[in-house]
Order: structure tokens, then C-alpha cells, then sequence
């Protein structure tokens, strides 16, 4: 398998892996009672803080 391919797939693992993480951070807003927005917040704020990783 080339390099390219190998690289791509674990930046898509990445990805993935802060894609769930941002969601875990949105359920739990949500759970402890933040509407909408303020839960949508939350996910973007985690999603944009761990892409700059």
C-alpha cells in the first residue's frame, strides 16, 4: 500500500476521532440541559479546538 493511502487513512481515523469526540461534548450539553444552539456551540468550539491540534 503506498504512503499516500496509509497517511490518508489515519487522517480519516483522526477525523473520525474528533467528529465522536465533538458529539460525546453536544449529547453531554444537551443532557445537562442546554438548548439547541448552546449545544451546537459546544460541538463546534470541540471540533475546531481539536483540529488545531
Amino acid at each position: 500500500m503506498s504512503q499516500r493511502v496509509v497517511a490518508w487513512g489515519q487522517e480519516l481515523r483522526e477525523v473520525h476521532r474528533r467528529l465522536r469526540d465533538a458529539l460525546a461534548v453536544a449529547r453531554s450539553a444537551i443532557e445537562d440541559g442546554a438548548e439547541g444552539p448552546a449545544a451546537a456551540r459546544s460541538c463546534s468550539s470541540t471540533a475546531w479546538a481539536s483540529a488545531r491540534l
